[in-house]
């Protein structure tokens, strides 16, 4: 491994004491402090975003990473050694958060990525030269430039554009992957990949492993399994949070009207990028149940906002503003509230709602 966890706790550290002088100098300062405006993963914070608040749980925050860190350092392997098992300690400490310098790796092991780009070596350079699918070109081309219009790296002017990346990623997945295509979502997934795995091959193997392995026909022609997954979490709400759900539905909004983007985008551009990363570390490691566990932890911090609006503007408002919402800066404590939901939500009761939701009605 390129970066040794001593490197990764020094960084860290680093971090904490550049945020210290940066929190010093914005109350020292009698002129407006020259607040950072783009995050760790490229995006632009908007002029509303609270930076003390931000600020507060960041101090905190990474003192916890720098202690991650270390722990990760006796738990998984350098570069020159075999991959740990699967195992209850491993499922624990992704679930507290995987450190951004082993991130890479854990993804491609957890998701099986990397047993399918050993098993298909050159496959995505050969696919690369033959992508020539012209709706699948003519789809990607309209929302290459439309996906993270506020990141730096997906902006066709920038030094650092991803750009050409992306579109090389989405038009082989559309080649490679025929009974899908190219599946407006898709775009945002890939972009956030690429951000944490850098090199278009694995970000390639990785879009694979997720869309045919993790999520089989959620990104098919007809969205198959993403419109049962979809009736799966109404009959979660219903059941655990049942005035939110009547209350909800008494406004017209039912679960597709706010949660198809969620569930095909994996909550990107929906949550703040970093609780986005802590998901998807959790997700590639424990699949989709991780999805709804989410998506019902939003709902309950949601909960009291959402029922207090009458008017499906409003309502719909809220939606549209979570990654501003203070509920959701905290990714530390949002990933530690999705486990905490009670009833055990296992992917067994997943498998049984989504039998039982598949089931043509009579």
């Amino acid at each position: 491994m390129a970066t040794s966890y001593q490197d990764l706790a020094d960084n860290i550290r680093n971090k904490q004491n550049q945020r210290k002088l940066e929190m010093e100098r914005s109350h020292n300062n009698n002129d407006e402090y020259q607040k950072p405006r783009i995050d760790g993963n490229g995006f632009e914070r908007s002029a509303s975003f609270n930076f003390e608040l931000y600020n507060s749980i960041m101090s905190d925050y990474l003192v916890v990473l720098a202690r991650r860190a270390t722990r990760w350092q006796k738990l998984w392997p350098s570069s020159n050694q075999r991959q740990p098992k699967r195992s209850a300690t491993i499922k624990r400490y992704i679930r507290k958060g995987v450190p951004d310098g082993v991130r890479k790796q854990v993804w491609m092991f957890a998701s099986g990525a990397d047993k399918l780009m050993k098993q298909n070596k050159g496959v995505y350079r050969n696919l690369l030269s033959k992508a020539d699918n012209a709706d699948v070109i003519s789809s990607v081309e309209k929302d290459l430039f439309r996906t993270y219009p506020d990141n730096i790296h997906f902006r066709r002017d920038s030094d650092d554009s991803k750009c050409e990346q992306l579109y090389d990623v989405l038009i082989v997945y559309g080649h490679y992957n025929k009974g899908v295509g190219y599946c407006q979502g898709l775009n945002y997934i890939a972009a956030m990949l690429l951000l944490v795995i850098k090199d278009e091959e694995s970000t390639f193997w990785l879009l694979v492993a997720l869309t045919m392995n993790l999520l089989p026909n959620y990104y098919s022609k007809g969205l198959n399994d993403l419109i049962v997954d979809q009736a799966v979490f109404d009959k979660l709400l219903s059941k655990k949070l049942p005035d939110l759900h009547a209350h909800l539905k008494s406004h017209g909004v039912d679960v597709p009207l706010f949660a198809t983007k969620w569930f095909i985008c994996l909550f990107a551009d929906v949550l703040p990028s970093e609780t986005v990363l802590r998901l998807w570390d959790a997700f590639f490691y424990e699949g989709s149940k991780i999805i709804f566990r989410a998506a019902l932890t939003i709902m309950i911090k949601l909960d009291e906002r959402l029922r207090s609006k009458d008017d499906l503007a409003s309502i719909l408002e809220i939606f549209k503003s979570i990654a501003e919402l203070p509920e959701f800066l905290n990714c530390h404590q949002f990933i530690a509230a999705i486990f905490e939901i009670p009833n055990p939500l296992s992917m067994d009761t997943i498998k049984q709602l989504r039998q039982e939701c598949a089931k043509p009605s009579n």
